[in-house]
């Protein structure tokens, strides 16, 4: 068993793991040990038994790092993943028992999603119920990738992974961040406007 610990990096919605590209070269180009599986965007709580089963599959201690959504579905699994040595959360969601994507930014002025958002005619597949949610594809660029040059981000656009709107509104049962064997983070909920900070720093626990 590796007494070094793997990175395990959970996306967040709209995007899939490819994001993470360049964060998986840096990592490597250390020496240090990473995966970047497949985030569902179906539910909150499934979303994490997802990430927990996968986790199962690595020896050693785990790092989890979220983005955006992930950054729930990671708080939300932690305490079933054996040997979390930290929670890392980049410009992600870290919700309290009870808290949902959705309530925790009703304080505070929407985000530009709220206006560029549009859910699909259909049920979400896989999910509780209720539609997918998706980025209308002019929008993309502007409320998803600002920071990225239109080549990157006209691709993007177009090949969206949506996230159930149940995902969004279902409440976490757990708060991973909150265990005792693992710091809490500077600041709770971490950055709520996720989708609009792009590149903010990340904020860690060890």
């Amino acid at each position: 068993m590796s007494a070094d610990p793997t990175v395990v990096l959970v996306h967040g919605a709209f995007a899939d793991a490819s994001g993470y590209a360049a964060v998986i070269r840096t990592l490597q180009a250390q020496g240090i040990a990473v995966r970047a599986p497949m985030n569902p965007l179906r539910g909150l709580a499934s979303d994490a038994d997802a990430i927990a089963r996968y986790a199962t599959t690595i020896d050693g201690p785990i790092v989890l790092v979220g983005h955006s959504y992930g950054g729930a579905v990671i708080s939300q699994a932690a305490p079933a993943v054996e040997d979390v040595r930290a929670l890392v959360f980049l410009s992600a969601f870290a919700l309290d028992e009870g808290e949902s994507c959705a309530t925790v930014q009703q304080p505070f002025p929407p985000p530009l999603l709220a206006s560029t958002n549009i859910a699909s005619p259909y049920d979400a597949p896989g999910a509780a119920g209720g539609p997918d949610l998706f980025i209308k594809i002019a929008d993309c660029h502007e409320t998803f990738c600002a920071d990225l040059p239109d080549g990157v981000a006209a691709p993007m656009s177009v090949s969206q992974r949506p996230l159930s709107a149940a995902a969004l509104t279902e409440n976490a049962t757990l708060a991973g961040w909150m265990k005792a064997s693992i710091s809490r983070p500077p600041s709770r909920p971490a950055e709520l406007t996720a989708n609009r900070t792009r590149g903010a720093p990340a904020t860690t626990s060890s």
